[in-house]
């Protein structure tokens, strides 16, 4: 009796498995037709990241590549930096809520006698981000790009669809809007350079230890990052280039007394990281005049004397090592 109910089942499971897929699919369509139906983000601050991904593709070797996050966006001049070091500067900073993907997405861009200086934001070093609401929107006019995106944080992109779906529809029906303007936008940007003047608003009160919780507490390096940046420079390597590593600016108010905890991350740094680092910490702790609206963003002025120090940091690398 049982054995004639078992091919009844099989086919009962086989329907129900084909019904599964079919959903499966028609529901994977409607959410990529959404998603690519009427970009509404491309107008957002970390749109920016294709913007800067075709400059990037475009610019011939060999060349110096900027890996990092908002602190090279607001601090790193890259026309001035091509004038300084005699050859083309691509500033692919942006955001440090993107986390390592900025790293990821330059990987198959590296050609023989490329540069790349890596500058992460302190904290970064001890854990890395991937904000699934700025990489989702920011590469919505080019889903091609996720392939950069690192697979443990697929299971997080993958939850935070429904909110962008939600967000997105809201905005096409005209129930919200996207609020958007002065630095914080796409339209900010010339290809990789961030281009509105930028003058000093940093605020007397801003929580400078928050930007630096994991060095003044002595915390312990991500060994995943350590990792990642140790196999980034095998893989410059391998592509004929080289990858050096310096430090984000600073305001001085905020860095110096942290001077000795900074110090020994720096020391730790050196003992994990097989590719050189080319600069103190200190060349680029500035005076707090030099910053816009966080510890991190320079202002105009203050990227100009950023940028010009970390060319000379380059520059003197070079020149000892011919």
């Amino acid at each position: 009796m049982h054995r004639k109910k078992l091919p009844a089942l099989l086919g009962w499971l086989g329907k129900l498995l084909s019904l599964f897929i079919v959903l499966f699919i028609v529901l994977a369509f409607l959410v990529v037709t959404i998603y690519k139906y009427k970009p509404v983000f491309g107008v957002t601050y970390q749109a920016a990241i294709v913007k800067k991904y075709d400059v990037l593709r475009e610019v011939e070797s060999p060349k110096v590549i900027l890996c990092g996050d908002s602190s090279l966006a607001f601090g790193a001049d890259s026309d001035l930096m091509t004038e300084l070091l005699g050859q083309p500067v691509v500033n692919m900073g942006l955001h440090a809520g993107m986390g390592y993907f900025q790293v990821n997405l330059v990987k198959d861009e590296i050609r023989p006698g490329d540069t790349v200086v890596l500058t992460l934001a302190y904290n970064l070093w001890y854990k890395n981000i991937q904000d699934p609401a700025l990489i989702v929107t920011g590469l919505e006019s080019r889903p091609e790009l996720f392939r950069y995106v690192d697979s443990r944080y697929y299971g997080d992109m993958i939850r935070y669809f429904p909110t962008y779906l939600t967000k997105k529809l809201d905005i096409l029906s005209g129930e919200s809007e996207l609020e958007v303007g002065g630095v914080y936008c796409n339209e900010a940007f010339d290809g990789d350079r961030l281009i509105p003047y930028r003058s000093s608003a940093l605020p007397d009160d801003v929580d400078s230890e928050a930007y630096l919780i994991n060095v003044t507490r002595n915390g312990k390096l991500d060994p995943e990052i350590i990792k990642s940046v140790n196999e980034l420079n095998n893989h410059c390597i391998d592509r004929g280039a080289e990858l050096l590593i310096s430090f984000p600016p600073l305001p001085a108010s905020c860095a110096m007394p942290k001077w000795q905890q900074i110090y020994n991350f720096v020391g730790q740094l050196k003992n994990e990281l097989d590719a050189p680092i080319i600069s103190e910490p200190q060349s680029f702790f500035l005076n707090d005049e030099y910053f816009f609206d966080t510890v991190y963003h320079c202002t105009t002025e203050g990227e100009r004397i950023r940028s010009t120090v970390l060319c000379e940091d380059i520059l003197n690398y070079k020149n000892q090592n011919k």
